[in-house]
């Protein structure tokens, strides 16, 4: 694979933005946005063996919080479209919740790795990154329309 798999890939991603976007609230649009989503643990597993990083930890935590993303919509979906309330907590809550750990895990492996040694202020910037940003991803999701 060449260098510009990232090209190509933006430009199929580009492609189907008109499918999802006039699909209005239809089968087709949930299965793009699923293949969108499950496109980039695809190109995150594809860039590991393209550029072969000597650590890989971080980039399969990340890809396997994406994985509990989708499933987590998926599951949602499913509730949602069976036309019966949705139970709180669900199996797709937990999905959701299950991958915030997962992707802090790859932040404080990307910043642990950063630096050699076992370096305790590297790991607690790494948990301070991954926390604010789930914090505000938090915040966002409980915001009152």
């Amino acid at each position: 694979m060449s260098h510009r798999a990232w090209w190509y890939y933006l430009v199929i991603l580009l492609a189907g933005l008109p499918v999802y976007f006039f699909a209005v609230g239809g089968t087709a649009q949930r299965v793009v946005y699923y293949a969108y989503g499950l496109s980039s643990v695809v190109a995150i597993l594809i860039g590991l063996r393209i550029h072969r990083p000597k650590r890989r930890g971080p980039w399969l935590a990340f890809a396997g919080g994406l994985v509990l993303f989708v499933a987590g919509d998926i599951a949602f979906d499913l509730y949602a479209s069976s036309g019966n309330a949705i139970p709180v907590p669900s199996v797709a809550d937990y999905l959701y919740l299950s991958a915030y750990p997962i992707l802090a895990l790859g932040m404080v492996l990307l910043v642990r790795y950063r630096a050699r040694g076992s370096d305790l202020a590297s790991a607690l910037d790494g948990v301070m990154v991954a926390v604010g940003v789930s914090s505000q991803r938090g915040l966002a999701s409980c915001a009152v329309p």
